[in-house]
C-alpha cells in the first residue's frame, strides 16, 4: 500500500456532498493444506487476488480496493466542516448508505462529529466520544478505526481529490464481509 502523509490544511474548510457509491466485495475463503501447514491462517481470494485473510482485511481498512472503482452517483444535501483544529462536524441529510457513529448501516446520512487524526497512511475521521463498548485502538493497527465492536470494524478516511475531498468508509463485518461507501465532496460556495 502506498502511504503518504496528508497535509491537514488541505482538509480544512466547508465541503458539500456531490456524489456517493456503495461497494461490496465478495470474499472467497480459500483454505488449503499448504496455508495451514505454513501457519498463515485462512487465505482469501478477492477480485482474483489470493492473500492471507488478515492481509485482505488490513488493506481493506486502509482504503485499498481490489478491482475497478465504480463512479459515484450524484447526490447532495450534506455538509462536512473541518476546522483548523482538525475537528469535524456534519449537517444536513442525504439519501446515501451511511454507517452511523455506532456502526449501524442506515439508508440516509446520520451526521456526527469528531476529530481528524493524521497518520502516515492518511487522514482518518474519529469520533469525539468513543462508543463505550468499542474496543478502540488495537495495538499493531495499520490505520485508526472509527469503530471496532468485535464484530464490525469501520475506518473513515478523508483525502484531497481533484479540487475536493474523497471520504472512504471501509467496513469489515464478521471478519469476511467487506463493504465500502465512497463520498465525494466539493468546496462549498461562499
Amino acid at each position: 500500500m502506498a502511504t503518504e502523509a496528508v497535509d491537514g490544511g488541505a482538509l480544512v474548510g466547508r465541503w458539500v456532498l456531490v456524489g456517493a457509491v456503495e461497494e461490496e466485495v465478495p470474499v472467497e475463503i480459500a483454505d488449503t493444506p499448504d496455508d495451514l501447514a505454513r501457519d498463515e491462517g485462512p487465505a482469501a481470494v478477492v477480485a482474483g487476488v489470493r492473500l492471507p485473510l488478515t492481509e485482505v482485511v488490513r488493506r481493506w481498512l486502509a482504503g485499498e480496493l481490489p478491482g475497478e472503482r465504480p463512479e459515484p452517483v450524484a447526490v447532495g444535501g450534506l455538509t462536512l466542516v473541518v476546522t483548523t483544529e482538525l475537528a469535524f462536524h456534519e449537517t444536513g441529510s442525504a439519501p446515501v448508505p451511511w454507517f452511523t457513529d455506532e456502526g449501524v448501516l442506515e439508508p440516509a446520512a446520520v451526521p456526527f462529529g469528531g476529530r481528524v487524526e493524521l497518520t502516515a497512511a492518511g487522514a482518518f475521521l474519529l469520533l469525539s466520544r468513543p462508543v463505550p463498548w468499542a474496543r478502540g485502538n488495537v495495538e499493531g493497527r495499520l490505520v485508526p478505526e472509527r469503530l471496532d465492536d468485535g464484530d464490525t470494524v469501520i475506518t473513515d478516511r478523508l483525502a484531497p481529490s481533484e479540487g475536493g475531498l474523497e471520504r472512504t468508509v471501509s467496513v469489515v463485518t464478521d471478519g469476511v464481509v467487506l463493504t465500502r461507501v465512497r463520498y465525494s465532496y466539493a468546496p462549498a460556495a461562499g
